[in-house]
């Protein structure tokens, strides 16, 4: 079982399936005499991307964390739309802030025991999501496709050359 969190908001039905993509920046070039030689280089950023159920009504399969913000979300018995609009407007959120905020994935093994050797807590920014609305497949329920990427923090430093007397500028990681 899984309870997935995006900041501070747990999913209300967690993904049944999240991939993680995690490639990497090596060049391969050819040389004179017509070999190929790999130059590695560090990775790239995580891509992580799922798909998650977001209910017009409770239901027994919802996580329970996801039903309970769905309840303070949803008010008296109001549930429907107003939680389904209430994810969404999250997301959107999420997106205008242009912030990064917390991936948090638990899994839980047999006996609801927390393994904490496999859970993820990464620092993301929301790339995008898209909102499926499919009648036939999911009723009144939404499906929402979301694709985050790591965030590392970083600085600008100021170095001082001492030939020339000015500086130059560049970026590194935190």
């Amino acid at each position: 079982m899984y309870q997935v969190f995006l900041g501070l908001m747990p999913l209300p039905v967690a993904p049944s399936k999240i991939t993680t993509t995690v490639g990497n920046r090596s060049q391969t070039i050819e040389l004179i005499d017509g070999a190929e030689v790999n130059i590695v280089k560090g990775a790239k950023l995580q891509e992580i991307a799922f798909e998650f159920l977001c209910p017009s009504q409770n239901y027994p399969f919802m996580t329970f964390a996801g039903s309970l913000a769905g309840s303070l979300l949803g008010g008296l018995g109001i549930m429907g739309a107003v939680t389904s609009t209430a994810f969404i407007e999250y997301l959107e959120k999420l997106k205008a802030d242009k912030e990064p905020f917390q991936f948090i994935c638990v899994r839980m093994g047999e006996g609801f025991s927390v393994t904490s050797l496999s859970n993820t807590n990464v620092k993301v920014v929301l790339e995008d999501y898209t909102i499926l609305e499919d009648a036939a497949a999911n009723g009144m329920d939404f499906l929402i496709r979301v694709r985050l990427k790591q965030y590392v923090p970083y600085t600008t430093a100021l170095y001082k050359s001492s030939s020339s007397g000015g500086g130059s500028q560049r970026t590194r990681p935190k």
